[in-house]
């Protein structure tokens, strides 16, 4: 297979190749289930690439904010900003609200995506913003997941639609004129601090990894809890559009489906080990020289409070036993 140099060549492949497989699975309560194959993934990547190139406010060559969410949205806005060769800060929800303006200030952020859940405190932020004269960067755009008519957000649903009904192909053109990318623009934003990575490393790090652990059979995967990490960008959206992987959120009855899972106990500073099928991977220097390393199991973790027992140890007990003829006895 040939190594793509960026990410919109690798959107571009897993249409080519797997349009007619599901990308994503969006489960609910009861029986509601929705697949979104990889055709509907691309179109939907690229209405909203369109929408940020078009619109009034231009939101292209900015720095954009998500917070981290485990959702759809959450894949096809880090997607198309990249696409429109727009740097994505990635920020950690758990991070409190004076941190989070700190990050935005610091990053110079102009525009950032978010869910009802974060809205309120986006709209602190953008207030406090808005009234520092000595900003000269305001933020400008407030894009909401979900549905919402309240000034000055811009409701997300709305947003992509501009772009799905545009038929300017010459957009698409432009996008394909502007693949090559020499700046980090990935950045990620938690308690471990901020780090940064070009999104030509990202993808060589998707294929070694996804060698190494051959995930090349796989056809489904649950999503991953872990939202902010550079785990969540390779493992749930660069690595799955390599072989089409059905990615699958919500809820699920894992051993009926029996989806093999990535599973990441802890992502580590410097490295961090996956587990798969059942095999543990210590994974380093990713964004430089990723190196992926096949581990023993680790020994099972004997509990506190298990007794362990031993030959010359002899419990007796006192009171009345019965004797191998029922008769009672005393000891």
């Amino acid at each position: 297979m040939k190594k793509t140099i960026t990410i919109k060549e690798l959107v571009d492949l897993s249409y080519n190749k797997y349009k007619s497989k599901n990308a994503i699975t969006l489960q609910g309560e009861g029986e509601y289930e929705k697949n979104i194959n990889y055709f509907n993934f691309n179109f939907d990547i690229y209405s909203l690439a369109r929408a940020l190139k078009s619109k009034k406010d231009t939101i292209k060559n900015q720095r954009v904010a998500i917070l981290s969410e485990n959702r759809y949205e959450f894949l096809i806005t880090y997607l198309a900003n990249i696409i429109v060769k727009n740097t994505v800060i990635i920020i950690d929800v758990n991070l409190n609200k004076q941190a989070i303006e700190k990050i935005i200030k610091k990053q110079q952020i102009n525009t950032i995506f978010f869910s009802n859940k974060n809205r309120d405190k986006v709209i602190e932020i953008y207030k406090l913003n808005e009234n520092n004269k000595s900003n000269k960067r305001k933020i400008i755009n407030l894009i909401n997941f979900d549905p919402i008519k309240k000034f000055p957000i811009i409701e997300y649903e709305k947003l992509i639609n501009i772009g799905r009904y545009i038929e300017n192909y010459s957009i698409d053109n432009k996008l394909e004129q502007e693949t090559t990318t020499s700046t980090k623009n990935t950045i990620i934003v938690n308690a471990d601090g901020v780090k940064e990575y070009y999104e030509q490393d990202l993808i060589e790090s998707a294929y070694i990894i996804s060698r190494e652990i051959k995930l090349k059979k796989k056809k489904k995967m649950q999503s991953l809890y872990q939202i902010n990490g550079v785990y969540k960008i390779i493992i749930e959206i660069l690595m799955p559009m390599l072989y089409g992987i059905n990615i699958q959120y919500g809820l699920f009855d894992y051993q009926n489906k029996k989806i093999e899972n990535i599973q990441i106990p802890k992502e580590g500073k410097k490295e961090t080990t996956i587990i798969y099928r059942n095999n543990y991977y210590k994974i380093e220097n990713i964004g430089q020289e990723t190196n992926v390393v096949k581990q023993e199991k680790p020994k099972k973790i004997w509990q506190k409070n298990r007794r362990l027992e031993s030959s010359n140890f002899i419990l007796i007990k006192s009171g009345e036993e019965k004797n191998k003829s029922g008769e009672k006895v005393t000891i």
